[in-house]
């Protein structure tokens, strides 16, 4: 979205730890195309297309039960409404 006012809507990857229960997102980094997964989410990719990150999430699901992690994988629907707010007279 380029507009300063609207609606803009991204999707997060999340992690559910398969001990501990903790949540965190996922960051991409694409210099070696590995994802790594932390608590801050203003450090997460946001992706714009809904279907990839549904796919990465059954992606990153596979792997975890190949290996045996017990992680679980969703995603985020981030929605940011930003709009002109009018003066009181």
């Amino acid at each position: 979205m380029n507009e300063i006012t609207g609606t803009e809507v991204k999707y997060l990857l999340a992690r559910i730890h398969g001990d501990s229960g903790k949540e965190e997102v996922a960051n991409y980094n694409e210099y070696n195309a590995t994802f790594t997964y932390m608590t801050d989410i203003g450090r997460a990719t946001h992706f714009d297309d809904l279907k990839k990150v549904q796919d990465l999430a059954n992606l990153q699901s596979m792997l975890a039960q190949l290996m045996g992690s017990g992680h679980q994988f969703k995603v985020i629907k981030q929605e940011i409404n930003r709009t002109v707010v009018e003066e009181q007279a």
